[in-house]
């Protein structure tokens, strides 16, 4: 949306890692229109609201929230 505001947060704040390399949901997320609650497990090679976040570990991610809470995941900045 026009004129909304970023926050940029540490991708360890969304996600922490799980057994086998899988990643798990920290915080409630939206993914495009998909919603995941926390402690939603991700295994490598497999994807939440199309995205293989394990391409993007430690990059920072571009959030909104919700009034309660939810992270709107938006993108991802780039290695600086």
């Amino acid at each position: 949306m026009p004129g909304e505001i970023l926050e940029r947060v540490n991708f360890w704040e969304v996600f922490r890692r799980g057994q086998n390399d899988s990643l798990i949901t920290i915080v409630p997320i939206i993914v495009s229109t998909a919603r995941f609650e926390a402690d939603t497990i991700v295994n490598k090679g497999s994807t939440l609201g199309g995205i293989d976040f394990h391409t993007y570990i430690d990059r920072d991610i571009a959030i909104t929230k919700t009034d309660s809470g939810t992270y709107i995941i938006k993108g991802f900045y780039l290695p600086e």
